[in-house]
């Protein structure tokens, strides 16, 4: 499953713009977006502005992990 970063990011790539042109469009500030997707969830008026602007479904969006889960363990086996 996609993380909210991703799904916004992929989104953004399909417009061809930025998350940073994404917030100045939608008038978020940046570096509090960055913030929020990394370690918190969008507030439901954001992720409505992004789902929005972006074409995107909102539920998907709001449902998405915040983060991708860190693996346990050692992985060279």
């Amino acid at each position: 499953m996609k993380t909210q970063k991703e799904i916004i990011k992929n989104a953004c790539g399909k417009k061809n713009i930025t998350m940073q042109k994404l917030c100045q469009d939608l008038n978020i500030n940046y570096n509090g977006f960055k913030s929020s997707i990394r370690r918190a969830r969008l507030n439901s008026q954001t992720s409505m502005k992004i789902s929005k602007y972006l074409d995107i479904d909102i539920f998907e969006l709001i449902s998405a992990p915040i983060s991708t889960p860190i693996k346990k363990g050692n992985d060279n086996g």
